[in-house]
């Protein structure tokens, strides 16, 4: 699944990896955000122009409210179908945390190249504001022990094919990564502070026992 990750660059540093029309004024580079709190993330508009701003992560139905959706069940789920046709986003990231599911001990999970991986998820527009859902699906090899599941990650071409409207390509972006490591993922040991939600500081994503800068 994904609960927490990661967007502790620059907001400088997200405009120069995806040039767009960037509608955010208080951006504040975080370690550790957390359901129910804004997240940024990128959409396209209806002139098909990549278009990024802050958005509620987590989804509310009359039955819960979620922050992830299945990425094999998707187009058939009624509460996600028609946001898949129609609402699709991508959530930058650094990286993300995952709990061993045995030992309770958080790991913090990243690109191997150290450049953003690019989360896809939905998101439906509401009166009091946009709120999204990250996609998941079954865990990369070396992550399955942890965990059976992991936020759907795409390189950068098939993030920008995510979110195209005019040519929607959608189903061949979640064709193409299923059952595939879309990316080299480094995986760290790291400190149980990361639990509490209230703990946003760059030494949540040092190797656990490493002496802080």
């Amino acid at each position: 699944m994904c609960g927490r990750f990661a967007q502790y660059w620059a907001f400088k540093d997200w405009q120069e990896s995806w040039p767009a029309t960037w509608h955010v004024t208080d951006f504040q580079p975080r370690y550790n955000v957390s359901p129910g709190t804004q997240m940024l993330s990128l959409v396209h508009d209806r002139d098909d122009r990549a278009v990024g701003g802050l958005i509620l992560w987590g989804l509310k139905t009359p039955k819960a409210f979620l922050i992830n959706a299945r990425s094999e069940t998707v187009q058939s789920r009624p509460t996600f179908r028609q946001l898949l046709a129609q609402t699709r986003l991508v959530v930058p990231l650094n990286g993300y945390y995952e709990w061993d599911q045995t030992t309770r001990q958080p790991y913090y999970i990243a690109p191997a190249d150290g450049k953003p991986a690019w989360a896809l998820g939905l998101y439906q527009p509401g009166p009091d504001g946009a709120r999204a859902v990250i996609l998941t699906e079954a865990a990369d090899p070396q992550l399955e022990s942890m965990h059976p599941r992991m936020p759907v990650l795409a390189d950068q071409p098939r993030a920008e094919a995510w979110l195209r409207r005019r040519t929607p390509q959608y189903q061949d972006v979640l064709a193409s990564l299923n059952g595939t490591a879309a990316l080299p993922l480094t995986v760290t040991a790291v400190s149980k502070r990361v639990n509490s939600s209230r703990e946003e500081d760059a030494s949540l994503i040092h190797p656990l026992g490493s002496a802080a800068p």
